[in-house]
């Protein structure tokens, strides 16, 4: 009999489990029939009706039928204007430190700490202030965004580790909570349920939203988070949009904008296709590490097409957090900017000086840097620096678990690395462990140099002299902490 391929539109009677296999159950010409469920629909609420189609009749006339997943249009939509409406303060009391659950409570004992409430568009740059430096740093500045990114990331990290995706990755969907207390963002995203590649998972933010799904040929993917947390990064740290470069702008045909979202467009910092490019650029890429410059390049060069070719949320999570690590504070601009091997605050070209720099070395037995060694099961201090931080009187370095690669269930600071004071030809150092980490001190040759340092001391230091160390036994192969005076 030939196959018939009208869509079917029947009321679901009732949901019945036959062999751990989940079914609705449908009424089509007066026979009742089990219609297979989506993995996405058990344990949900039964819809009113679902859409079907025959897929064929056995020898008796008995239909079998399949579900239609439900599509849904994809809407162009402009780029969601910034909202420069002043943030909300909420009052919030704070319990006092002495309070027990036995102690009743004493409104007259409880702090007043004012919450500042932001949309993430807040953070976006479109002409909000007719000063950008003033704007820039009041809003938080390049810390604050990298932390909120970071935020959204690991977010969206958890989702993926559960095989579901976020799909509605727009930043009108993110609110931003600051505490005056402290300063530190924190990211309120709604919940989502939505599983990876599920049928329904379509986006409607063409805006955000990567080329396969606006497109409509796959549905939302990790991979179409990932594009869509791209979008955002270049929107808070470059200040527009990637896709909407001066082709778009300035022509007067609104299909431009659909090219721009559908990907049909080279993003405007594109390697080989400058026709999308962006003339007037408000301090370009100063605030985007070459990490995560080599991240965007990955997704909207080779990933707009190919979404395998993407970073994944976790290379993300890694390069925020070393830009995070790179940052300096300025004290002309009284905020933080991106230094990676040299350079000088954006906002004001104020070059800094630095007296230390530390870096995250290894050692390991003579024979793997020199095979003629002479004595090869000693250890040695390799050539090969990991990471490379510098540390003046304006900005200290902390170094944690994982950057020494030492096993912990979760990442956990060990060291803290402040300059003291200087003069010509020396520096004072003060080195504080964390979390009762302890570290030997040793010189270049691996030989001890003081006791084991578990608690805060003052180091003095010259360019003559390179402390080293380490938080395990100096025979043990290990990742390790250099000082030196610059």
């Amino acid at each position: 009999m030939e196959r018939k391929k009208s869509i079917l539109h029947l009321h679901v009677e009732e949901i019945v489990c036959v062999r751990n296999r989940y079914s609705f159950v449908v009424t089509f010409r007066g026979k009742k029939i089990r219609v297979p469920m989506f993995d996405h629909q058990i344990g949900h609420k039964k819809p009113d009706f679902i859409q079907c189609r025959v897929v064929d009749y056995n020898d008796f006339g008995y239909p079998t039928l399949e579900q239609v997943p439900i599509s849904k249009e994809v809407q162009l939509i402009e780029p969601v204007k910034p909202k420069t409406d002043k943030p909300t303060k909420i009052e919030t009391p704070q319990p006092s430190d002495n309070k027990t659950d036995n102690t009743p409570t004493n409104h007259s004992a409880t702090v007043n700490a004012t919450v500042d409430y932001h949309n993430l568009t807040y953070y976006r740059w479109d002409n909000q202030d007719s000063n950008f430096e003033h704007w820039f740093i009041s809003t938080g500045g390049v810390r604050r965004r990298y932390m909120i990114l970071l935020e959204i990331a690991e977010k969206l990290a958890d989702h993926h580790r559960k095989n579901m995706v976020y799909k509605e990755l727009v930043p009108d969907t993110i609110n931003i909570r600051i505490t005056k207390r402290d300063g530190t963002p924190q990211v309120q995203m709604p919940k989502t349920e939505y599983i990876s590649s599920g049928y329904e998972n379509i986006f409607i933010f063409a805006s955000h939203s990567a080329p396969e799904v606006v497109n409509k040929r796959i549905p939302n993917t990790p991979m179409s988070d990932c594009y869509s947390f791209a979008i955002i990064v270049y929107e808070l740290l470059s200040f527009c949009h990637p896709f909407i470069g001066d082709i778009v702008t300035e022509s007067k045909n609104s299909d431009k904008l659909d090219d721009a979202y559908r990907g049909r467009l080279p993003w405007i910092d594109d390697h080989t296709d400058k026709t999308n490019g962006k003339l007037r650029r408000l301090y370009d890429r100063m605030f985007v590490t070459k990490e995560l410059y080599n991240l965007l390049c990955r997704t909207f060069e080779e990933g707009r097409e190919d979404m395998w070719s993407r970073p994944t949320i976790f290379e993300w999570i890694d390069a925020l957090k070393k830009g995070i690590a790179s940052m300096k504070y300025c004290r002309h601009c009284k905020t933080d900017y991106i230094y990676e091997d040299d350079g000088c605050c954006a906002i004001c070209d104020e070059e800094p000086v630095f007296n230390l720099k530390i870096s995250i070395a290894h050692i390991d037995e003579a024979r793997y840097s020199s095979p003629d060694s002479d004595n090869p099961d000693e250890m040695v201090l390799l050539p090969d620096i990991t990471e490379q931080y510098y540390v003046n009187k304006d900005n200290d370095v902390v170094i944690n678990t994982s950057q020494l690669m030492l096993p912990s269930k979760s990442e956990k600071d060990m060291i803290s690395i402040k300059m003291h004071s200087e003069d010509r030809d020396s520096v004072t150092a003060i080195i504080t462990p964390f979390n009762d980490f302890s570290f030997v001190a040793a010189t270049p040759q691996l030989k001890k140099y003081a006791n084991v340092i578990n608690k805060a001391m003052k180091l003095p230091m010259s360019k003559q002299r390179m402390l080293v160390l380490a938080a395990q036994d100096l025979s043990i192969p290990q990742r390790v902490i250099t000082i030196q005076m610059i």
